[in-house]
């Protein structure tokens, strides 16, 4: 494999590897983010609704006690308290219609989150407030009969019809009230520990997120540093035996087979050490040639040297005197 993949290579897989981790983050994030949407939709609408339900019960109990301030009033003969009966009537009709409302959304939103333990508690609730409108319906029916009494001067069938029908049954509707108060305060309390439960899955999330982002950059570190150090035993071994050849060829002690792990390499280090094994072997064998050819050149240039030692010899008077009288001695002897 060429080093330019293997390096390539490398870097894809942490490229990879942080890419991963990169989505698994994004996708938790994104989990938090609906958590978080869904926190804060169900936090708006507990708020809501609750306050207008509570601020709604609280007006209906008022109303009721104003209805029995003015019925008594009625019970003592003072007609001129039908205006104020009817308004009371009126103000507790409209402060139902805002419970019912309230009811029907929140049920609506139970089934849109598949909650149907809380739709289960919210029957109920409109169960009890049905029933409550009825006992409204027989107050005001009452409290109709009551006032026609009294316009007839039937004072003691007005008040008869006051103690026994119509105080019991405020009574009654004053109880159904508090019981509907705790079942909006129960709804409220499990909508907030609702609120706690989304909020906990985001700590728990945030605080997965913290440890996976520190676990990837721990990770990548030493992913990169294992990287680091095998691409660096790859090419470092390669490249210690190249300069170790390269002093070996300045001593002229260069061996070929020193390289040959390096020179079955497919890569460009492969190459390289090929390249520079022939490069050596001819570097080699012209050194050897050029000493050859200084030696015979040392040998031919003592040659040279002697045969103009022996010519200054023989050119010499001195040498030329000797020849001249070893020629007479030769006649000399000849002749004798």
């Amino acid at each position: 494999m060429k080093i330019r993949h293997r390096i390539l290579l490398g870097f894809l897989s942490i490229l990879t590897i942080f890419s991963i981790l990169g989505l698994y983050v994004y996708f938790v994030w994104r989990q938090i983010s609906q958590d978080v949407s869904a926190l804060d939709t169900l936090f708006e609408f507990t708020a809501q609704h609750a306050i207008s339900d509570i601020d709604a019960i609280l007006h209906m109990e008022l109303n009721l006690e104003q209805t029995s301030q003015a019925l008594d009033q009625l019970s003592q003969g003072l007609p001129e308290v039908d205006d104020c009966l009817m308004q009371c009537f009126e103000r507790f009709d409209a402060n139902f219609v805002i419970i019912q409302t309230s009811i029907d959304e929140q049920m609506e939103f139970a089934a849109s989150e598949n909650n149907y333990e809380h739709l289960a508690h919210l029957e109920s609730n409109l169960n009890a407030i049905e029933q409550l409108e009825t006992e409204h319906k027989y107050l005001e029916s009452h409290a109709l009969e009551m006032m026609q009494l009294t316009r007839q001067g039937d004072l003691d069938d007005a008040r008869s019809l006051y103690f026994q029908g119509i105080a019991p049954l405020m009574e009654v509707m004053l109880a159904d009230l508090a019981v509907i108060e705790t079942y909006i305060k129960a709804e409220t309390n499990e909508s907030i520990t609702d609120f706690d439960n989304v909020l906990h899955e985001v700590d728990e999330n945030i605080s997965h997120i913290e440890g996976i982002v520190l676990t990837a950059y721990g990770g990548g570190i030493f992913f990169v540093i294992l990287i680091s150090l095998l691409i660096s035993r790859a090419f470092a071994a390669p490249l210690a035996q190249l300069e170790k050849a390269a002093e070996a060829v300045e001593d002229e002690s260069f061996e070929p087979d020193s390289l040959s792990i390096v020179t079955k390499r497919n890569d460009e280090l492969g190459h390289l050490a090929r390249v520079f094994v022939h490069m050596a072997q001819a570097i080699l064998e012209r050194v050897q040639k050029l000493k050859n050819q200084v030696l015979s050149l040392n040998i031919e240039i003592d040659r040279t040297k002697q045969k103009a030692q022996v010519a200054e010899i023989t050119e010499s008077d001195f040498f030329k005197d000797l020849e001249n009288k070893a020629k007479e001695m030769r006649r000399k002897k000849r002749s004798s």
